[in-house]
């Protein structure tokens, strides 16, 4: 098996929340305090834009409950393309909130997350 073999079956399928997850595992521990507090606000902006999302999913179910033709919906690959839209959207947001909770974990626990940091060098050596 090749490295971009290995490499594809040990991520999986390309998605943005599972891109966020993997970039975080190998940079968390080089962030400031100042940088973790600007990712924990990822959580907030999830929030909002699952609000947003709602809203625009459902003003496009009303429009299309109030169309007779359907709008633009005569073909399957319209809804299939809206839909996946959607789809990546929310894995979007479900990234941006892993990232918001894995930062405010941080900040909330440096202890835990700079134990590493704190071995005593012959500790380190073995």
């Amino acid at each position: 098996m090749s490295a971009n073999e290995h490499d594809k079956q040990r991520l999986g399928v390309r998605s943005i929340s599972k891109a966020i997850d993997t970039l975080w595992g190998t940079s968390a521990d080089q962030l400031s305090q100042q940088e973790l507090e600007w990712f924990a606000g990822f959580t907030d902006a999830a929030r909002n834009d699952a609000e947003d999302l709602a809203r625009i999913v459902s003003g496009i179910g009303f429009l299309i409950d109030n169309d007779s033709d359907a709008g633009n919906f005569k073909d399957k690959r319209e809804v299939m393309r809206l839909l996946t839209t959607i789809s990546n959207q929310i894995d979007t947001i479900a990234g941006m909130i892993t990232l918001g909770d894995y930062a405010s974990s941080r900040l909330m626990h440096p202890d835990i997350y700079n134990a590493h940091l704190k071995q005593k060098p012959e500790e380190t050596a073995k």
